[in-house]
């Protein structure tokens, strides 16, 4: 029982030597530009302050902030996990920022969330009448905007659902992995 105890009395130096690892060099680059997003998404949602569905992007800001402090944890499975969960729930915002009917449902729990419904080709929001009557100028790039958020969802989730390609990749412990990073 005593080794238990330490195990979980020790696992703040353990973070701490993963982090130290994850934020050296180059890599604190990266990870300054991934967080610098954040002030960028804040400043998104304190202009839609007044919009019903902010509530929504709130929460994906929570998940876009618990994949930063996942990634440089070296907890890259969870990362992957809250960088869906972010993606899904902006996507999902812009989709019910064109519908409060929807939103009231989904305020209900009447309404869920569904990936198909997002990606629907004549009803989404990367179909090209959903572009054409919000930005006219980017109806002609619907289709490629589509097949940039289907890789980004698709590449979440094979980690999500334990796809063999993706999970082998992870390392066997909690620790810092140059190339996941």
């Amino acid at each position: 029982m005593e080794k238990y105890l330490k195990e979980y009395q020790n696992i703040n130096e353990k973070f701490s030597g993963i982090i130290s690892e994850s934020l050296a060099g180059k890599n604190l680059q990266m990870h300054a530009k991934a967080s610098r997003f954040v002030e960028d998404y804040k400043q998104w949602i304190d202009f839609l302050e007044d919009s019903y569905e902010v509530v929504i992007y709130k929460e994906a800001l929570a998940e876009y902030q618990s994949m930063l402090l996942f990634w440089c944890m070296g907890l890259y499975k969870h990362a992957f996990i809250s960088l869906r969960s972010y993606f899904e729930a902006t996507m999902f915002g812009i989709q019910l920022s064109t519908n409060e009917f929807n939103f009231r449902l989904w305020k209900s729990e009447t309404l869920d969330l569904y990936w198909s419904q997002i990606m629907d080709d004549n009803e989404g929001i990367f179909s090209k009448k959903f572009v054409q009557a919000f930005e006219p100028l980017f109806a002609d790039e619907a289709y490629g905007m589509k097949e940039i958020a289907k890789k980004v969802y698709r590449e979440c989730s094979e980690f999500i659902h334990n796809n063999y390609g993706a999970t082998s990749l992870l390392p066997k412990a909690t620790q810092f992995d140059q190339v996941i990073f």
